[in-house]
C-alpha cells in the first residue's frame, strides 16, 4: 500500500512540475512554449504519460529513487489546500 502511495504521489508531483512550473532555466515553460496543443498543457493528461514509465520503472525494483517526487507530490497536494 505505501508503494502505490508513493507511486501516486510521484506521478502527480512529476505531472505538476511539468504543466505548472518553469523549472529550472525555464525548461518545462520552455518546453510547454515549444508544443502549445499538446498534453503538456493538462497535469491529467500529462499524468497518464508518466505513470506508464514510473510503473515500470517499480515494476523492475527500483523504486527507492520514486520518493523524493512523491515528496514534491504531497507539497503540491498540501499547497493546493492552502
Amino acid at each position: 500500500m505505501f508503494d502505490f502511495i508513493i507511486l501516486t504521489l510521484a506521478t502527480y508531483g512529476i505531472s505538476m512540475l511539468l504543466t505548472a512550473t518553469d523549472g529550472l532555466g525555464h525548461v518545462f515553460m520552455r518546453l510547454r512554449n515549444k508544443y502549445p496543443n499538446s498534453a503538456l498543457q493538462c497535469v491529467y493528461c500529462t499524468s497518464v504519460w508518466v505513470v506508464v514509465p514510473l510503473f515500470i520503472v517499480y515494476q523492475l525494483g527500483s523504486s527507492s529513487w520514486l520518493v523524493p517526487f512523491g515528496v514534491i507530490g504531497a507539497i503540491f497536494i498540501i499547497k493546493d489546500l492552502e
